[in-house]
């Protein structure tokens, strides 16, 4: 046989020296004892280190080497272990293997000899080694910041989002469709109004950006860590169409989002001077264009004091910047600034302020002075019912000459104007919460949020168990990585397209070798699909009645040995509800409940199809605000008969086609019509089949020793069956679980299951 080897950094390549090299390549589909579980290749091969395969790995037993990583190339004398290059290998001019190659050890022997040990891998290993260490909140969802505004959340239902065009700083509209950037579908998450609410109210924080998980899928794969990666959903017309329904609803506590800008207030002051100590600091706040309030004034008794209008988290550093007027100043004048809250409660007094932090400045020249000062907020809470404000106290009134004799300093100072900035969310860890009250290019610009501490892999590796996902790379690019569900990867492998497309391998068998037959007594005693556990209300309460998750499944296998086989998910299950007697609106319900009260959670990750929007009974959506007399009113934001809905139902056409989760509960919690009761489970649509062959007696599993040349190997699709006729044994088709291949002149070693027709 004749192996050629070539190694790329997508500059440079170089063929390596393969003089007696053994190699062995395995191609393995799914683990067949193991429901759930992905198999993936890693090789391995060893190189002499002659002259050119030294010169192709830079020498990388040199002690003296050094490489420089500011560099792209990754070959020769920059070659660096921790980089991937691609390898390719040929055998008789056939390509039978790519995928990555990577120095795992150097050899030396007492002569001086070098030996490279490598790892060869697939891309799945290195799209897994890539995202390991990688959070979904370190995607960038810059590009779907927008205002929050009525009028952008009405759009998203069905009609356009407006999303942030990074090369021009500016807002564009982008057509809707399902599958792209973000929506805001109808979901109660238990934030109240003081005063309590009718029904069909809702309070504006009900409506939070749920991302399209296909927009997921894109981020992820967009990460300059995954460099000439691609995906692609595959399957049915009609399964990619449902596929771009799923979104992941936000999850974060309350209403509280991420704000792209940093907050600004200024004051300017009027009028005559004011002698310290009793000017105000804050006159007034006035809000520069496009720059979202973040306080506002109290009242004309107190002007000095703000009230706070929108919640907000704060561990970060602010900067306070005052312009002062010196009418005269004949010694220094040293003063001390500080930042302080209070509750609102407390507004007719001008004492009861909690000092958060404070700084110290001097001033020693007449005429105006500009001076930034830099406060460190320890992390804390700054609710709405809270008023803040900014103190500065003269330490300094007089002097003492040299006989002891005390004079006023009559300094008259003012300020003329101050600002307060809050950083952005990115640069520092804020938290803010939207305020409804704001409209246009005022209104406050959010970025919808991913959730928290969720790592990518873990993500994508829920996503793969939930629709029983089967991924492999595309013949024609390793790097593109295809995701299909069990059925529709082994559909030809289905009674109606059997013959035409299996492959006859009954002249590769070595029949001298014999065969070796396997049972598969490897079965679970029993099998859970489950969601994970949540503290929301509806979930909490039906794992208490029915010991078990909502959409769980667990059913028991009598003739299994081997302990319960579990498969479990990240994402809590999505339960949808509705008031029977005065509503027909279905929608989700995201918060606790306890002792009677209501209360907003973080919650744990969701999918669900949005379907579009549904006729219901007339609902209003209001916001709760405070006007400068601290009186509380509740404004209409919308009216309307049609709302966004989201469930766990794949509904299309006015019918419920699937249901997303694992099985039907024992409860429901909404009026469902007929079209419900024919719905399949994520059970039935994506593991029956597999699990119908694992329990099927007449299913076997079969080891065969095969004469398998470069060119089966550089062609080989382990979704296309294969008929053998065994002579003695009759003849059966199978699929081809796994081949063993260490070249043209060896036997390779392929395991093999029976299909029961």
């Amino acid at each position: 046989m004749a192996f050629q080897i070539f190694i790329t950094d997508n500059i440079d390549s170089i063929e390596l020296d393969v003089e007696d090299i053994q190699t062995s390549a395995i191609y393995q589909a799914i683990d067949i004892t193991d429901i759930g579980k992905r198999k993936t290749n890693i090789n391995s091969l060893k190189f002499k280190g002659t002259k050119n395969n030294n010169y192709a790995f830079g020498s990388l037993f040199d002690l003296g080497r050094t490489t420089n990583t500011s560099l792209p190339n990754n070959l020769f004398f920059n070659y660096n272990p921790l980089q991937s290059c691609t390898a390719l290998i040929y055998e008789d001019n056939n390509l039978i293997f790519k995928g990555t190659l990577r120095i795992n050890q150097i050899t030396a022997d007492a002569n001086g000899g070098i030996m490279y040990d490598t790892v060869l891998t697939d891309a799945f290993i290195d799209l897994k080694t890539a995202l390991n260490d990688l959070y979904l909140s370190d995607l960038d969802f810059t590009d779907l910041s927008h205002h929050y505004t009525m009028t952008n959340i009405i759009n998203s239902w069905s009609g356009s989002t407006e999303r942030y065009n990074v090369a021009t700083s500016g807002y564009t509209s982008q057509a809707f469709s399902y599958g792209s950037g973000y929506v805001y579908p109808l979901i109660d998450y238990g934030y109240q109004f003081t005063s309590g609410a009718t029904a069909n109210v809702f309070h504006a924080s009900t409506f939070k950006p749920a991302i399209y998980l296909n927009t997921y899928l894109d981020k992820i794969f967009n990460q300059s860590v995954l460099s000439g990666f691609t995906y692609e959903i595959a399957g049915s017309d009609d399964f990619k169409t449902m596929f771009k329904h799923i979104v992941i609803p936000d999850c974060q506590n309350g209403n509280q989002v991420n704000i792209i800008s940093g907050i600004t207030c200024t004051y300017s002051m009027t009028g005559s001077p004011i002698y310290e100590p009793t000017f105000p600091t804050l006159n007034s706040v006035t809000q520069p264009p496009q720059i979202p309030i973040l306080l506002s004034a109290y009242s004309s008794t107190y002007p000095d004091i703000l009230q706070v209008t929108r919640n907000f988290t704060s561990s970060a550093l602010m900067e306070l910047n005052l312009s002062i007027d010196m009418v005269y100043s004949g010694y220094n004048n040293s003063f001390i600034v500080q930042f302080v809250k209070r509750p609102s409660e407390n507004n007719q007094s001008i004492l009861g302020w909690n000092v958060l932090a404070q700084n110290s400045f001097s001033i020693g020249t007449t005429g105006n002075t500009q001076m930034p000062i830099s406060f460190t907020i320890p992390s804390c809470d700054f609710l709405s019912t809270e008023q803040i404000a900014i103190l500065i106290n003269a330490t300094t009134d007089g002097y003492t000459n040299d006989g002891g004799v005390t004079y006023e300093d009559n300094t008259t100072y003012y300020v003329t104007s101050a600002s307060i900035t809050i950083p952005a969310y990115n640069t520092q860890p804020l938290s803010y919460s939207v305020n409804p009250s704001l409209s246009g290019n005022t209104a406050d610009i959010i970025i919808p949020q991913a959730p928290a501490q969720i790592k990518q892999i873990d993500f994508l590796k829920s996503i793969i168990q939930q629709f029983n996902f089967q991924v492999y790379p595309s013949p024609y690019n390793q790097k593109h990585l295809i995701f299909e569900k069990y059925d529709d990867y082994y559909v030809f492998a289905e009674p109606q397209y059997l013959i035409a497309n299996a492959l006859d391998w009954t002249n590769k068998i070595d029949y001298s070798k014999g065969f070796n037959f396997k049972t598969n007594i490897s079965l679970p005693s029993s099998y859970d699909f489950k969601y994970k556990s949540d503290n929301d209300y509806l979930t909490k309460y039906y794992q208490i009645d029915y010991n078990q998750q909502y959409g769980e499944l667990i059913f028991n296998d009598s003739l299994g040995l081997i302990e319960k086989k579990t498969i479990e998910l990240i994402f809590a299950p999505l339960i949808v509800q509705q008031q029977p007697t005065i509503s027909n609106l279905i929608y989700p319900l995201l918060y606790q409940y306890e002792s009677n009260v209501i209360k907003t959670i973080k919650t744990v990750p969701r999918l669900g199809y949005y379907n579009g929007l549904f006729s219901g009974t007339p609902y209003t959506v209001q916001y709760e605000t405070t006007n400068i007399n601290n009186v509380i009113s509740y404004p209409v934001w919308y009216n309307g008969t049609s709302y966004p809905q989201i469930s766990n139902y794949y509904i299309s056409g006015g019918t419920a086609i699937c249901n997303l989760h694992f099985a039907e509960p024992f409860q429901y919690y909404f009026t469902k019509d007929s079209t419900y009761s024919a719905t399949t489970t994520g059970y039935n649509d994506y593991y029956i089949n597999q699990i119908t062959d694992l329990i099927n007696p007449d299913v076997t599993y079969m080891e065969v020793q095969a004469y398998l040349t470069e060119n089966d190997i550089s062609n080989l699709d382990l979704k296309v069956p294969v008929y053998i006729n065994t002579g003695l044994f009759n003849g059966a088709y199978f699929k081809v679980l796994k081949v063993e291949y260490t070249g043209n002149k060896n036997i390779s070693k392929v395991s093999l299951q029976k299909i029961a027709l």
